[in-house]
């Protein structure tokens, strides 16, 4: 059964019992309200006549929304499946009593019922939706909400195909009696299950919600947001053509069938088959909207009505009302109903809750109060014929609605990931999403007490020639680079391209004029820089990729980029998934963490790129990583062209790893095992060193085989220390079984548990770690003097430092001790003032990783996280002294 979910049906694990949960409601309400919607349709019809119907819907349409403002009240203080439970209980229980009425003969009951069965209608349609969109968000509704739609589907099939020989077999009368014995059962099951399902119920949160709007506010928010503007117009006009189609169908049946027992045989068993058909096709073609795009689909309603009433006036019989019934519920419930509801899941969070509530029940009832008027009015002068054409152009009008929603659709998602965050694209300042390079990276010259000017270059003179500008690219001055880097953006030779392009690795200021510079050359740059973007550092694809942006040369070719960028991004998911499976090894947890790290930046590159042919893809981006992911998703793959989104789309939603990695599989170059030998043999081939030094000791620490030795070996004459450190631990384990950790790792290890640096990635660590040196004191060691300047910060490794206030004076005083983990000097180094204590060495032995200012400058302008959490440090310090005064 789980197999066939996954497999088949693309429903993942975490989402299988909240599936079959919703499922088998929608089955079980629809299998009843089947049976009873044939004995309603049949009596009312045969009683009353199809005459009667437009004043009907009338009444039913005022009394629902009657209804539906008592039930707003109750909405703030009991969760959707409590108040659908207990409409189930009255339904039963009002059914019951009009049996009896019946029994009786009593006429009245008749129309009662008619009025209950279109009011099950609304309420199913708010509340079950309601359940199934707080169960599942608008990606996961893109694959699911068709399969409950076939749930829904099913239940009325079956519940219409045994309507009539039940009604033989036990009565008419008694199909009521059976309906609301069902209806109580499944109020029952629904109340027992749902708290498992959906948790705890906080009304507290409902109240806070505020589920009412005046009609200026209404107005506003359609002017405001394009997807409510059309799920308003969506929800108001088709339930305007329904009464008038529901009318026209009933009046083509009634004539077409003499007597009750024919017309509830054609109704169960065309409402069967034709519910039986749709299913299928459902299951066939379920999900044709992910194919056409939610806008295209839309589409598809509107026409259809249009061609329906349009095929009434000149054919007005029960071969075109059969056509119209059967296409209007299949194309509702397999393509417009399910992309309706996604829609809802893509709304605004702020109009969210009340966009449920107005559209599936004033909206809705009210577009019904209008259908059942026009025909009331239009009843004397015309004929049910006669209403087609009028049908026709409300049709049309809805057409034109769909088209304006297509055309303003990606900006409807936009403004559903703008509710409550900042437009990034708006912001005048450097925008990168790499690791290395942020808008937040601190200079190293202004925490240094050195905040660099912006310098106003000096003008070279009018007889200044290119050869000399070139050879000042390779300055030491990096006043003077800044400078012959700026005169290139005024004056473009193909000589300074590529030092350009490495002028993209210079300190910020110059990459600044670098990038400035290389959007300048326009055309004469675009094939150094697509080929430059295979090969160079992350740093300098930063650059480059942004001097592609300010170019505003939408040619750039970046695909090759993208394709390379993504299949590396699977296969270290591929990695990663295979490393998951021994969870409690150190080495593949620091591997695991570091190629998610990786994926990180790659996808920040890989949006970066995107960037420079699409708009908005910062904030796309910033919103894959919040609560907003389901619309950026959407988002993206609205944006982008078909081709990207088949490589990028199944890597950033939201399905299961191994659903991932099976659908890169089938349109990446990828790996294509899951063993371990695999694995490390390419991960120890990474052009990074820090994947390279981690799979070296994964090797040694976690598969110290003599089979993985050839992974180890190839890494020994690497040229970086730390993986050659990795590789020799790797191959001794290998060898003899047993070695001691790699000192790197040793080291890294004692960063990742200082508060100093945490949020660092694992690149970070390491190269925090390859900067320090490691030194040994004795006992009486002073580490920083009172009253002196601080030049270095220390992280204890290994003994206790005591700190003193008038250290070797009379006054000489114990303030306290740092252990084992402490870190000493980081406030001074900061903030450039005197020490205030004396810091000695009070263990016989001392070992602590040292850095100068120097280095500790150079790590806060590469990790501008070290500042961040040096300043929630101070801030705790502070408060703490003023909670001790």
């Amino acid at each position: 059964m789980k197999h066939f979910l996954e497999k088949t049906l693309n429903i993942y694990d975490r989402e299988i019992a909240k599936f079959l949960w919703i499922g088998v409601i929608f089955f079980c309400i629809f299998f009843f309200m089947a049976i009873f919607r044939s004995y309603v349709d049949t009596t009312f019809l045969k009683r009353y006549g199809a005459d009667s119907i437009p004043l009907m819907l009338l009444i039913n349409g005022i009394a629902t929304i009657i209804v539906f403002g008592f039930m707003n009240r109750l909405n703030s203080r009991f969760p959707d499946h409590r108040l659908l439970s207990g409409f189930l209980i009255l339904c039963a229980f009002t059914i019951t009593i009009l049996f009896f009425m019946i029994q009786g003969r009593s006429v009245i009951a008749y129309p009662i019922l008619f009025q209950i069965l279109n009011l099950q209608d609304s309420f199913f349609l708010v509340y079950l939706w309601n359940i199934a969109c707080d169960l599942f968000d608008a990606r996961q509704g893109k694959r699911i909400f068709p399969l409950i739609m076939a749930g829904q589907v099913l239940g009325t099939t079956l519940g219409s195909f045994i309507a009539a020989p039940l009604a033989s077999d036990v009565g008419y009368e008694s199909l009521l009696i059976i309906t609301a014995i069902g209806y109580f059962a499944v109020a029952s099951g629904l109340t027992v299950s749902a708290k498992k399902i959906l948790g705890s119920f906080a009304p507290e949160e409902r109240r806070e919600k505020n589920l009412s709007k005046g009609p200026a506010e209404i107005l506003s928010i359609i002017k405001q947001y394009p997807i409510i503007r059309y799920l308003i117009v969506s929800g108001l006009i088709p339930n305007i053509l329904l009464p008038v189609f529901t009318y026209q169908f009933s009046i083509i049946a009634q004539h077409s069938f003499a007597t009750e027992h024919s017309l509830l045989t054609f109704l169960s068993v065309f409402r069967g088959g034709t519910t039986l058909i749709s299913f299928i096709l459902l299951l066939v073609i379920g999900r044709a909207y992910t194919t056409m795009g939610l806008p295209n689909a839309s589409l598809i309603q509107p026409i259809n009505f249009a061609c329906v009433f349009c095929a009434f006036i000149p054919f007005f019989n029960i071969f075109t009302a059969a056509y119209g019934q059967f296409s209007a519920i299949f194309i509702q419930r397999a393509i417009a109903g399910p992309a309706n509801k996604v829609l809802f899941n893509i709304v605004p969070e702020s109009v969210a809750e009340w966009s449920r509530v107005f559209i599936r029940g004033t909206v809705i009832k009210t577009a019904v109060i209008i259908g059942a008027i026009i025909m009331v009015a239009l009843k004397p002068v015309i004929s049910a014929e006669g209403l087609a054409p009028v049908a026709a152009a409300i049709a049309l009008y809805w057409i034109i609605e769909t088209f304006l929603f297509k055309k303003r659709y990606k900006e409807g998602l936009k403004q559903v990931l703008m509710d409550g965050s900042i437009d990034f694209d708006r912001i005048e300042s450097e925008i990168t999403m790499g690791q290395d390079v942020t808008s937040m990276v601190f200079q190293a010259g202004s925490i240094a007490g050195e905040q660099r000017e912006d310098h106003r270059y000096p003008a070279y003179p009018e007889d200044i020639t290119p050869e000399k500008v070139l050879k000042q690219l390779d300055s030491k001055d990096a006043l003077i680079r800044a400078q012959a880097v700026a005169f290139f953006g005024n004056y473009h030779d193909t000589r300074a391209i590529n030092r350009l392009i490495q002028s993209l690795d210079d300190r910020e200021d110059i990459r600044e004029r670098a990038i400035e510079s290389i959007a300048a050359y326009g055309e004469d740059m675009k094939p150094f820089l697509e080929t430059a973007l295979m090969d160079s550092p992350l740093r300098i694809q930063l650059g480059i990729l942004e001097a592609m942006r300010c170019s505003n040369n939408k040619a750039f070719n970046v695909m090759p980029f993208l394709f390379r960028s993504l299949t590396t991004a699977y296969n270290n998911l591929i990695a990663t998934e295979v490393l998951s499976h021994d969870a409690g090894s150190h080495s593949c947890n620091m591997l695991k963490t570091h190629l998610h790290e990786k994926n990180e930046e790659l996808m920040g590159a890989v949006f970066y790129a995107l960037w420079v042919q699409y708009d908005d893809m910062r904030l796309m981006y910033e919103s894959l990583r919040t609560g907003k992911t389901s619309a950026a998703v959407e988002m993206v793959e609205t944006s982008i062209d078909r081709e990207t989104a088949k490589y990028l789309i199944p890597f950033i939603d939201e399905i299961p790893p191994a659903e991932k990695i099976a659908r890169g599989r089938k349109v990446l170059p990828v790996l294509q095992t899951d063993e371990a030998a695999y694995i490390f043999s390419w991960l120890a081939r990474s052009d990074e060193p820090v994947t390279r030094m981690l799979t070296a000791y994964a090797v040694g620490e976690h598969a110290p085989r003599m089979s993985f030795y050839p992974i180890a070996e190839v890494l020994l004459n690497d040229r970086d220390e730390g993986v050659r450190q990795a590789a020799a631990y790797a191959v001794q384990r290998c060898i003899k079984g047993d070695a001691k950790m790699p000192e790197i790792i040793y080291d890294m290890n004692v960063l990742k548990k200082e508060a100093l640096f945490e949020g660092i990635s694992m690149k970070g660590y390491k190269a925090i770690a390859s900067i320090a040196a490691q030194k040994f004191y004795k006992s009486g060691d002073v580490l920083i003097n009172e009253r002196e300047d601080v030049l270095s910060l220390y992280i204890i490794m290994d003994g206790q430092v005591e700190i003193f206030a008038h250290y070797r004076t009379n006054r000489q005083k114990l303030l306290s001790a740092i252990n084992e983990g402490g870190v000493i000097g980081e406030l001074y180094l900061f903030s450039h003032l005197p020490a205030e204590e004396s810091y000695v060495v009070a263990s016989d032995f001392l070992e602590a990783l040292v850095f100068n200012r120097h280095a500790f400058y150079e790590m806060m302008n590469l990790h501008p996280q070290i500042g961040i959490n040096l300043c929630r440090q101070f801030a705790v310090r502070l408060a703490g002294k003023r909670g001790s005064e």
